[in-house]
C-alpha cells in the first residue's frame, strides 16, 4: 500500500507528464513526441503512474478538443473521433511500456508482439477516421493543401525539363498523390508507420531513462526471437501477394501484403536485436560501440540508403531460424566431451 506522501510524490510528475502530453499534440510544436512524457512516467517511476499520467491526459486532451472545436467550429462527430483516437494512441501505447503485472497472458506478451499488435489497433482505428474526416470540410481542405504542396514541390524540382515539368503537371496532383498513399497504406505501409511511431516513442523514452537513472529498464531487444513458425507465416503470406496479383482478387493481396509486413517487421526487430547482441559485447569499445550505433541511426533516416539497410535488417532476422547468431562465445575448451 502507498502513504499519502509516496501517492503525492506520484501524483506530481504524473500530472507533469499528463500536462506535457497535451500541450505537445495540441501545440503542434514536436508533436511527434506526444507520447514521450507518458513513457518517461512509465520507465523512470511506475506501472501505476504512467496510467494515472494517461488517464489524466484523455481527460485534459478531450476537455480541450471540445473548447477548441466549439471555437473552430468543427463538429459533434469530428470531436468525438479526436478524443478516441487520441484515447486508443494513449492505450495501446501505455500498454506496450507498462503492461498490467497480473493480467491476462496476451496482455503481457513480448514487447515486440505489443508494438506489432498495437500498430494494427492504431491502423484499424484509423480507416473509420479517415472515412468520417472525409465529410469534414475543414480537415479535407487541410490533408488536400498539404497534398498539393507535395506535388508543387515535385513539380518545381522538374523545372529544368519542359517535357517532364509538362507530364508532372498533368499527372503529378494533390487527387493522384492521395490515391498513391491510400493504396500503399491499406497494403501495409500504413501498419508499417504506426510500428515506427510506436517504437520511436518507446526508444525515445528509453534514451532519456537512461540519461535520468543511468539504467536500461527491462524487455531488451537483445533477447527477442520470432517464434520458429512466423517463417511459415512469411512464406505463405508471399504467395498470398503473388496470387491475388495475379487473379486480380483485391482483397486478397491487401490482406497478403499487411500480413507479410507484419511479418517483415517482427524479422527486422529480430534482426535489430542480433546486431545490439553484436555491439554489446565486451570486446567491442564503448566509443566504438557509440559510433556504430550513431552511424546505425544516421543510415536509418538517410532517404534511398535506410531501405537498404532495414532489408539487409530483415534478412538477418531470417537467417537466424537456421544460423544461430547469438550464441554466447565460450573461451578455453568446453567441459563438455564433443561440444
Amino acid at each position: 500500500m502507498f502513504s499519502r506522501n509516496t501517492a503525492t510524490q506520484g501524483l506530481v510528475p504524473a500530472l507533469i507528464c499528463a500536462v506535457s502530453c497535451v500541450v505537445i499534440i495540441r501545440t503542434g510544436f514536436l508533436s511527434l513526441f506526444f507520447l514521450l512524457p507518458l513513457g518517461i512516467a512509465a520507465y523512470c517511476y511506475s506501472r501505476r503512474i504512467a496510467w494515472f499520467a494517461g488517464a489524466a491526459a484523455i481527460a485534459g486532451n478531450t476537455l480541450a478538443g471540445i473548447i477548441l472545436g466549439i471555437i473552430s467550429g468543427y463538429s459533434i462527430p469530428v470531436i468525438l473521433l479526436d478524443a478516441g483516437y487520441f484515447t486508443l494512441l494513449v492505450v495501446v501505447f501505455l500498454w506496450i511500456v507498462a503492461p498490467p503485472v497480473n493480467g491476462p497472458a496476451f496482455m503481457r506478451i513480448s514487447g515486440a508482439y505489443r508494438i506489432v499488435a498495437g500498430s494494427v489497433l492504431v491502423f484499424a482505428g484509423m480507416i473509420p477516421a479517415a472515412y468520417l474526416l472525409r465529410d469534414s470540410s475543414g480537415m479535407y481542405k487541410s490533408i488536400m493543401d498539404q497534398a498539393e504542396m507535395l506535388a508543387s514541390l515535385y513539380r518545381a524540382s522538374m523545372a529544368g525539363d519542359a517535357v517532364e515539368r509538362s507530364i508532372s503537371e498533368q499527372y503529378v496532383t494533390a487527387e493522384a498523390i492521395l490515391q498513391g498513399l491510400s493504396y500503399v497504406a491499406v497494403r501495409g505501409a500504413g501498419i508499417a508507420s504506426c510500428m515506427v511511431f510506436l517504437f520511436f516513442s518507446r526508444q525515445a523514452a528509453l534514451i532519456v531513462t537512461w540519461f535520468v537513472r543511468h539504467e536500461r529498464p527491462g524487455g531488451n531487444l537483445m533477447a527477442f526471437h520470432a517464434a520458429p513458425k512466423m517463417i511459415w507465416v512469411l512464406s505463405i503470406s508471399l504467395l498470398g501477394v503473388i496470387l491475388g496479383l495475379s487473379v486480380k482478387i483485391a482483397a486478397l493481396e491487401i490482406a497478403a501484403w499487411n500480413i507479410l509486413v507484419i511479418c517483415a517487421m517482427i524479422y527486422l526487430a529480430q534482426g535489430g536485436g542480433i546486431l545490439l547482441f553484436f555491439l554489446s559485447r565486451p570486446g567491442v569499445p564503448p566509443m566504438l560501440r557509440f559510433l556504430l550505433n550513431f552511424f546505425l541511426i544516421m543510415l536509418i533516416f538517410s532517404p534511398g540508403i535506410n531501405i537498404g539497410v532495414l532489408v539487409i535488417l530483415v534478412l538477418l532476422g531470417i537467417a537466424e531460424n537456421w544460423i544461430p547468431f547469438r550464441v554466447p562465445k565460450i573461451n578455453g575448451s568446453s567441459s563438455t566431451p564433443g561440444m
